[in-house]
């Protein structure tokens, strides 16, 4: 599916000197949102794998392995340390693990999924570094790494080729854009500047962080952007309640299952940015700002991807 994102959108007009294209709850009339055939099955509907959870921090992949299928993915694997797998597996029984000692682990998975999203929970360690290295090869012309965030885009800023790997669509032979989802701090890292840097111009940095590393460029934080590199786009939704523990990665799950789905991965990200900003605004509607937790999510972006 190409990119029609463009379609469910409008111009900024208080943008004057660099257009900004506005999402709001008119792109739910993307292709996306439409009911399911009445034969459809399963794989259908997207396989995915999600590559992260250190010891100690298997909560993180388990948030975006939940959303993933709470967004509608067909099947979901979440590969992560051994620890981590009795407690994902008992909270939720639907997602399955795989152990992940070593990155060679991986090898029949990463034949078998559609997408790979890299980075909830991986850490800063060397088995860290050697999951990052095992995928990162910006060489790659069919590469399935298609969402980095979190501990990921530590290991991207370390490298000294300013670029990311092709990720390969699988409803189309072009090569689609991978897509990276810093925030602030993260960003600053990326293009070797400071957060004031980012936060003065964030339309600006979100284009450059695109354009440096060749790929879509989601940049968290109020008003969260999306870029090309060439155009930006800013999503009408989000609240401060959001400012906590494993948001991040729960929108690393809407995204990567958006994009294991089959939607081309500039609408995944825009897509995804608006399903979990306005899930957060309806979370606080109901109980308030203060005190949300990132899984409180969940139940509302099921209802936000069929429209209710």
């Amino acid at each position: 599916m190409k990119s029609v994102i463009q379609d469910y959108t409008q111009l900024d007009d208080l943008s004057i000197n660099q257009p900004i294209y506005l999402i709001d709850s008119q792109i739910q009339q993307h292709p996306f949102f439409r009911p399911r055939e009445k034969k459809a099955h399963k794989g259908n509907f997207g396989k995915l794998l999600l590559v992260g959870g250190h010891k100690g921090m298997g909560g993180a992949i388990r948030l975006s392995g939940e959303i993933a299928m709470r967004c509608g993915t067909g099947l979901v694997v979440v590969a992560t340390d051994p620890a981590n797998q009795p407690s994902i597996l008992s909270a939720i029984p639907e997602l399955m693990t795989q152990s992940l000692l070593i990155p060679e682990d991986l090898y029949d998975r990463v034949s078998w999924c559609d997408c790979i999203g890299l980075g909830p929970g991986l850490g800063r360690d060397t088995w860290s570094q050697n999951i990052f290295n095992y995928f990162y090869d910006p060489k790659l012309s069919e590469s399935k790494l298609a969402v980095i965030d979190a501990d990921a885009l530590y290991w991207l800023a370390q490298q000294k080729n300013k670029q990311v790997p092709k990720y390969k669509n699988q409803n189309d032979v072009r090569s689609d854009f991978c897509i990276i989802t810093p925030h602030s701090a993260e960003a600053a890292r990326l293009l070797s500047c400071s957060v004031d840097d980012i936060e003065q111009n964030r339309p600006s940095s979100v284009k450059k962080l695109a354009k440096e590393y060749q790929c879509i460029a989601v940049l968290k934080g109020a008003g969260t952007l999306i870029s090309d590199g060439d155009i930006v786009f800013k999503v009408m939704a989000g609240n401060p309640g959001m400012a906590t523990a494993g948001m991040g990665d729960i929108l690393t799950g809407i995204i990567s299952g958006l994009v294991a789905q089959g939607v081309s991965t500039l609408d995944a990200a825009c897509i995804g940015v608006w399903l979990h900003a306005s899930a957060g605004d309806l979370a606080a509607q109901e109980y308030g700002e203060k005190g949300m937790f990132a899984s409180d999510l969940f139940s509302y972006v099921r209802k936000l991807i069929n429209c209710k």
